[in-house]
């Protein structure tokens, strides 16, 4: 199994990160390599449609063929199954593939004779040991060249850090060191590269990332449940993150990546309950931060993309409109500006290994049942949501805010942990659970919109302001109304962890 972190790098920093004074703190081994590597596929792509990558290599006089496939990736960090031989020429030879491997497309001779170059890449490649104290041992590429497909080419600047031996934790240090140099944590293989360069039209679509459903599998132990959902969330948190970074007009992608913010905050304060490792406490702040950066961006998308018009659908343009609208686009501008730093700031990057490193923790002695633990901290997070629905509890705005709130965090804790309680046990609870919650969101929504509208400069578009935050007042109204009959839904459905 290959453990691998890629790390995508502008080439001036490239060039300087190889000449850092970084590498003196270890013992250090440097090979240069020029490396010329045939990726070979069928004309249906049936390779790629299983997650496989057959190459065969040129180093120096030799002839590799490799097999990559299977695994996973969490936050750029891949695990994958990984077989490696020489062979006679650019040509795979199929023969020398163990036979565990030639299953299913690979095995199937129709596909075996359609093989054919695909792409190609072609860079240099400074190979660099590192040699830690405690045995670890990482080999860091430095790549600098192109893929090329046709006449069509991308380029290559970028760091592979792979785990020959010993700690992923060590791998994930050194890796925030590079990040720290200017490195940007990137998910996309070069073979992924070649295949959307080669075959465009088949490439899947770039497009935000939605949450993963948890497995329906049941899961036994807590430790696994909570670092499988962490994991989750860091996929969903990084796949949204270069959309952000890249300030793709998309707003799904700030939305997306605010929401696996919040989800990961919501499980480490659960993980923080059944343990108190220093590294828990630290990445609550940083999440807190991301959330900071992103939430305003979030709330002028939502302000100009379904606020405003919604309102101009029904009342049409009132006087100042205009002003007003140049107005909240310079505050959106501003606000994405922030969210975009904050996505390609090496504090997010850091932000990111840490999570992995957490994920890299041994698991605590006395290991204790799943179901046992999940029905301890959703029960806690049901009965908050009960309390603070009491009628003389739920009296005004902020009442009814810390309601969201907790409907929010009992919904991510439900999402999470009901695999503990097998397959489809959750799901009434959670869509009652869901109802709710955007009730309350449209009344949040409704007072965050003329909070922001109010932080315009003042003195411009004030009736066209007024006139908004009126029909904001009749939304919140008939949200209001409707909130009742959701909470008398979700009050009378049993809690599925206590079936």
């Amino acid at each position: 199994m290959e453990t691998e972190l890629k790390l995508s790098m502008a080439s001036a920093n490239l060039r300087r990160l190889m000449r850092s004074p970084l590498w003196s703190i270890w013992r250090t081994s440097d090979a240069r390599q020029r490396l010329h590597t045939i990726y070979f596929d069928s004309p249906g792509g049936d390779l790629a449609a299983e997650g496989l990558a057959l190459r065969v290599r040129r180093m120096g006089r030799r002839w590799i063929q490799t097999v990559k496939g299977g695994g996973g990736s969490i936050g750029g960090l891949h695990r994958r199954h990984e077989v490696e031989c020489a062979v006679g020429g650019p040509r795979p030879e199929l023969a020398k593939v163990p036979a565990e491997l030639m299953t299913g497309a690979l095995g199937s001779k129709s596909v075996q004779a359609q093989l054919s170059a695909v792409f190609e890449t072609r860079f240099d490649r400074l190979a660099r040991t590192v040699h830690m104290p405690g045995g670890t041992e990482i080999e860091v590429a430095f790549d600098r060249g192109s893929v090329i497909a046709g006449s069509l080419e991308a380029p290559i600047c970028e760091v592979e850090l792979e785990l020959k031996s010993g700690s992923a934790t060590d791998l994930l240090a050194l890796a925030r060191a590079v990040v720290r140099d200017g490195g940007w944590l990137d998910d996309t293989s070069k073979a992924a590269r070649g295949y959307r360069l080669a075959w465009p039209d088949r490439a899947p679509a770039i497009a935000p990332v939605n949450a993963i459903p948890a497995t329906e599998s049941d899961v036994r132990d807590w430790h696994t449940l909570i670092g499988a959902a962490v994991g989750s969330a860091i996929t969903h948190l990084h796949g949204n993150a270069a959309g952000v970074r890249d300030d793709d007009p998309d707003p799904e992608y700030i939305h997306q990546m605010r929401v696996a913010t919040r989800r990961l905050r919501t499980l480490l304060a659960i993980a923080r309950r059944r343990s108190d490792h220093p590294l828990i406490a630290h990445l609550l702040l940083e999440t807190a931060w991301l959330g900071r950066s992103l939430g305003p961006a979030r709330d002028w998308d939502v302000i100009l993309g379904e606020v405003l018009p919604g309102y101009i659908a029904v009342h049409g343009q009132p006087a100042g409109y205009t002003r007003l609208i140049a107005d909240a686009t310079a505050a959106q501008r501003d606000a994405r500006r922030g969210a975009v730093q904050a996505a390609a700031a090496p504090r997010y990057g850091e932000l990111v290994l840490d999570l992995l490193a957490w994920l890299e923790l041994p698991a605590p002695e006395g290991r204790r049942r799943s179901t046992s633990a999940a029905r301890e901290q959703l029960e806690r997070r049901h009965r908050k949501v009960l309390y603070l629905s009491r009628p003389e509890v739920l009296v005004d705005d902020d009442s009814r805010h810390r309601l969201r709130l907790a409907c929010k965090k009992l919904r991510y804790t439900a999402e999470s942990l009901a695999p503990a309680f097998g397959p489809r046990t959750s799901e009434r609870y959670i869509g009652a659970l869901a109802q709710l919650q955007k009730s309350l969101g449209g009344l949040n929504d409704a007072a965050v919109a003329s909070a922001r509208l109010d932080s315009l400069p003042p003195g411009r578009a004030e009736a066209a302001r007024r006139s908004i935050k009126r029909h904001l007042d009749t939304i919140a109204r008939k949200r209001l109304e409707s909130l009742a009959g959701h909470l008398e839904l979700f009050c009378k459905i049993k809690p599925f962890w206590n079936k």
